[in-house]
């Protein structure tokens, strides 16, 4: 079998508002607005694909559109350059009891060896509510083995 799926998890604590920010693959509560932080990028070793992301919140986000984007950085672009859009999913967020899947596989979500890669998520709502959402993300990937 030369494909593995493996999960990360994720968790942040913001008031995301509608700037977009970057998930910290790396640790927990590393969200960024700016792409340099050291922990937002994921190194893939080989090739691979996001498949899905799965959300839960501490708040009802049913009212918001979130929208998620799968970037990368080319193995031959600068450590900290820009990355680029590869793929983007946009869809109603969860409510307080409830998990929602946002699903990369009909979108662009192809990885090459060597890419940094970042997520980020950036919804509709401009003025936000003026808390601290807890949002609990986990991605499910697929990585080339053979």
């Amino acid at each position: 079998y030369s494909a593995q799926r493996q999960l990360t998890h994720h968790m942040f604590k913001d008031d995301i508002g509608s700037a977009k920010h970057y998930i910290g693959l790396q640790e927990a509560d590393a969200e960024s607005t700016g792409t340099t932080s050291k922990n937002l990028p994921l190194l893939a070793p080989v090739a691979g694909k996001l498949l899905k992301v799965f959300l839960r919140a501490n708040s009802d986000l049913s009212g918001d559109q979130l929208t998620w984007r799968l970037e990368t950085r080319a193995s031959s672009a600068s450590t900290f350059g820009s990355p680029s859009e590869i793929g983007r999913v946009t869809g109603t967020g969860c409510t307080a009891s409830s998990m929602t899947t946002y699903d990369f596989t009909a979108v662009t979500n192809t990885i090459n060896a060597g890419d940094q890669v970042l997520l980020s998520i950036q919804s509709d709502d401009a003025g936000g509510d003026n808390t601290n959402d807890t949002f609990l993300v986990t991605c499910l990937w697929e990585w080339n083995l053979s």
